[in-house]
C-alpha cells in the first residue's frame, strides 16, 4: 500500500503542473484570435476613394472628359463664289459636359484645284476656317443616337491665281449625324452641315452666302 501512495503521489505531480498551465494556455489563445490589425492596416495603406458627391479636380475631369473627332466633307459651295464642289477635311475636340452637352473647337481644311471661276482655266485655293460652339446629343440604344451642334468663328480664302483678293470673314455652321457606337472607345458619324458665310472673295462687295456638306468622322474617346 505504501509503495501504491508512493506511484499516485508521484503521478499527480505532473498532473497538478499541466492543470496549472492550461488556464494560461486558453488565455493565450484567446488573446491570439482577434488578429485583424494587419487587415486593417492593408486598408488603411489602400487609396483613399473619394467620398459620393465630390467635385473631381478640373483636370481630371478634363482628362475623362475630352473626344477628339476626324473626319470629311464634301462640300457644295454657294454658286456665287465660283467654287466647284471640294473635298476638305476637318478636326474637332469636343468636352462633355455630362450625358447630353457638349463644347468643341473645329479646324476645317481644304486645299483644292478650282475651275469654275470664269476667266481661269485653273486656280489653286486654301480655305480654312477655325470655329468654336456646343452641340447635344441623345441615344436610341448603347449602339446608336443622334448629335448636333453648332457653332461660330472665321473662314479664310485665299487664292493663288493672279489678280485675285484672299478675304477672310465669318462663319456660322450647323451640323446633325447619325453615330453608330463600334465599342467604348471608338463612334461612327455620318450627317451634313449647313454653312452660313459673309464673304467679297470671289465677289465684288461682301455677300451672305450659304454653303451644303456632307460628312463622315471618326470620334475617338470614352463612353
Amino acid at each position: 500500500m505504501r509503495h501504491a501512495a508512493l506511484a499516485l503521489a508521484f503521478l499527480a505531480l505532473p498532473a497538478a503542473a499541466w492543470a496549472q498551465e492550461v488556464p494560461s494556455l486558453w488565455r493565450g489563445y484567446d488573446d491570439a484570435e482577434p488578429q485583424e490589425e494587419p487587415a486593417q492596416e492593408a486598408a488603411e495603406g489602400a487609396p483613399e476613394v473619394p467620398e459620393a458627391g465630390n467635385t473631381p479636380p478640373v483636370m481630371e475631369y478634363i482628362f475623362w472628359n475630352s473626344r477628339i473627332e476626324g473626319g470629311m466633307l464634301y462640300t457644295l459651295f454657294d454658286k456665287d463664289l465660283d467654287i466647284e464642289p471640294s473635298v476638305g477635311f476637318y478636326a474637332r475636340y469636343l468636352l462633355h459636359l455630362g450625358s447630353v452637352w457638349t463644347v468643341s473647337v473645329a479646324y476645317r481644311h481644304y486645299s483644292c484645284q478650282n475651275s469654275d471661276l470664269p476667266g481661269s482655266e485653273e486656280e489653286w485655293l486654301l480655305i480654312r476656317s477655325l470655329l468654336v460652339g456646343g452641340g447635344v446629343r441623345a441615344s436610341f440604344s448603347p449602339e446608336f443616337g443622334v448629335e448636333g451642334s453648332l457653332g461660330t468663328g472665321v473662314i479664310w480664302y485665299e487664292s493663288r491665281h493672279a489678280g485675285e483678293d484672299n478675304d477672310a470673314g465669318w462663319i456660322v455652321s450647323g451640323d446633325a449625324a447619325f453615330v453608330v457606337r463600334l465599342n467604348d472607345m471608338l463612334k461612327i458619324k455620318l450627317g451634313a452641315a449647313l454653312d452660313y458665310t459673309r464673304t467679297d472673295f470671289h465677289q465684288d462687295s461682301r455677300e451672305n452666302l450659304l454653303g451644303l456638306s456632307g460628312l463622315l468622322s471618326v470620334e475617338i474617346g470614352g463612353n
